[in-house]
């Protein structure tokens, strides 16, 4: 009588197995039951994994941020360019991307002084309340690099 309860028991835990392999449209919640148990579904619960290239056709990024020695700086190639969409770089959500213009300011800081003098105000407005506020280490490093080259000619 044992080995046939055995028997039932297993063939009802497999047949719930089955069920829930079949309905996808159940999701896996995570809360912990009084006596411990959790969902085990690996699918659901696995950590995302990061693609090669994203799949709107970009390609994925690099977080890092090159810290420059104002002796290392080099010249832009195309300073009317760097200085056309250099605001809206700098009041980017993007903090990347707001670094790199922080570090083009630094560049026309010290090779177009005269042309940065016309955006000297908004530049400011940015450095001073929102880049330096800016809770990302890189974001704040870069602004404080960007401070210091335009002090030398204030």
């Amino acid at each position: 009588m044992s080995d046939s309860a055995l028997k039932d028991l297993n063939l009802a835990q497999s047949a719930e197995l089955e069920k829930t392999k079949d309905s996808s449209a159940k999701s896996c919640i995570t809360k912990p039951v009084l006596n411990g148990n959790k969902c085990n579904n690996t699918e659901e619960n696995a950590p995302p994994v990061l693609p090669d290239a994203v799949t709107n056709g970009c390609e994925a990024g690099n977080a890092d941020v090159e810290y420059i020695d104002s002796e290392s700086l080099t010249d832009l190639e195309d300073a009317g360019a760097t200085l056309s969409t250099l605001v809206a770089r700098l009041d980017s959500k993007d903090w990347v991307m707001t670094c790199e213009a922080l570090n083009n300011v630094r560049q026309l800081a010290i090779f177009h002084k005269d042309r940065l003098q016309e955006l000297l105000f908004i530049l400011f407005d940015c450095l001073y309340l929102k880049t330096l506020k800016n809770p990302r280490s890189a974001a704040c490093k870069a602004a404080l690099m960007t401070c210091s080259n335009l002090n030398f000619w204030i």
